[in-house]
């Protein structure tokens, strides 16, 4: 029986986003970048040599926990893996799919970093959203703004990606 991680790889496969073996981590990178829910690391696309963020689905808190409390966590991670496969999938498919100036592209997953599911996109030298916007010599604004017309152009893809054919009843372009 094949595990989770290979079902998504395997599904990835078949829809052409499968980078297994073709993205390596950056060793110069000291400390990762870390959320809530992921963990950013900076590595390096193969193929073309350019970097690229890698971003591992992290689905057990930060916080210490007793034996107990890893015990649960890791099978809530298996569980949650197991109902996800698909779901991940069909959702990085189509948003390496999505091509707009405002949405950071997909170029693919990887599933053999960390026994998780990385999205790997471009490297963003400016940092993240927040880091950006906390630098006093950036103006907020166009960021703002770009980012709402990103979220317009997820919210028409996804109306049209879903057979509705009344345009009327979408919110105007911002």
């Amino acid at each position: 029986m094949s595990t989770s991680l290979e079902q998504v790889s395997r599904r990835a496969a078949r829809c052409d986003i499968n980078l297994n073996g073709d993205v390596l981590y950056d060793d110069s990178m000291l400390e990762p970048l870390t959320g809530a829910n992921a963990i950013v690391q900076r590595g390096t696309l193969c193929a073309k040599g350019k970097s690229v963020a890698i971003k591992s689905i992290r689905f057990v808190p930060l916080e210490e926990e007793s034996a107990a409390e890893v015990i649960v966590s890791r099978i809530v991670v298996v569980l949650q893996l197991i109902i996800a496969v698909q779901y991940i999938v069909q959702e990085a498919h189509a948003w390496s799919k999505l091509c707009h100036e405002n949405i950071l592209p997909l170029i693919g997953i990887v599933t053999t970093f960390d026994y998780a599911v990385s999205f790997i996109s471009p490297w963003m030298d400016n940092g993240n959203a927040y880091d950006y916007v906390q630098n006093h010599a950036n103006d907020p604004r166009p960021l703002v703004s770009n980012g709402i017309r990103g979220v317009w152009f997820i919210q028409i893809a996804s109306y049209a990606a879903s057979g509705h054919s009344k345009w009327s009843e979408l919110p105007p372009q911002p």
